[in-house]
């Protein structure tokens, strides 16, 4: 979906908007570059041995969109690193587990994709292996990373900007049929800018917070509106 149809629905101000949206694209194209050498590091048999090289790229981006230093001092910067590592890792971990358990065809043999994806071999000899990992290091994938991690970084920085000028804080949801149920019960409560909102359980301090689960934060359009 494109960033700007994805955060339209979402109720912040048109700034808030243009940021994320600049943001997502910019996030999108990015990871695209990151899963092309990702499947040329396949097509060499170098994926398997690269996995901390691509969380450490993947890390330095949230470094850079942010602005933080990979030493941090303060409570924000910490957030950003811990953010960046956890889900770089996740990232990473689901590439893995994701291209080396594709579904196989009744024709193709579980030995010769064993070998694609760990030590790397001819297109020729495993062309639905290839077909099924560039699809799964493509730009859906890319997108929906784009999107989700352009909305937590603005949410990150407006909370803690917030926490020094603000004495409350509201969660709004797109109001339409795809918002979940934990998050459609969330709508319009108010609280202290310091206390935590309930998401199904889960203590968060904004839509897509680093202590929600995976299952609470994909694809969410929630916001948060700050009062005085």
């Amino acid at each position: 979906m494109s960033p700007a149809l994805y955060f339209a629905v979402m109720l912040i101000t048109e700034p808030q908007k243009a940021r994320r949206i600049l943001l997502a694209e910019e996030l999108e194209n990015w990871f695209m570059d990151l899963f092309d050498d990702e499947f040329e590091d396949i097509l060499e048999g170098n994926f398997k041995d690269n996995q901390s090289e691509y969380v450490s790229r993947i890390v330095d981006k949230y470094l850079e969109i942010t602005n933080v230093e990979d030493n941090p001092s303060d409570e924000y910067s910490r957030s950003v690193i811990e953010k960046a590592v956890k889900t770089a890792t996740e990232i990473q971990e689901t590439t893995w587990k994701n291209i080396v358990t594709i579904p196989l065809r009744e024709d193709t043999d579980e030995d010769v994709l064993a070998d694609f994806i760990v030590n790397g071999i001819a297109i020729g000899s495993a062309l639905f292996a290839t077909d099924s990992v560039r699809r799964w290091l493509g730009r859906d994938r890319a997108n929906l990373i784009a999107l989700n991690e352009a909305n937590w970084k603005w949410n990150n920085e407006e909370y803690f900007d917030a926490l020094s000028s603000n004495k409350t804080k509201t969660w709004h949801t797109a109001l339409d049929e795809r918002v979940r149920l934990t998050h459609m019960a969330l709508e319009g409560e108010t609280i202290a800018v310091d206390e935590m909102f309930n998401v199904g359980g889960f203590p968060a301090r904004y839509p897509l917070d680093i202590s929600l689960p995976a299952h609470e934060i994909v694809n969410c359009r929630c916001s948060v509106s700050y009062g005085k």
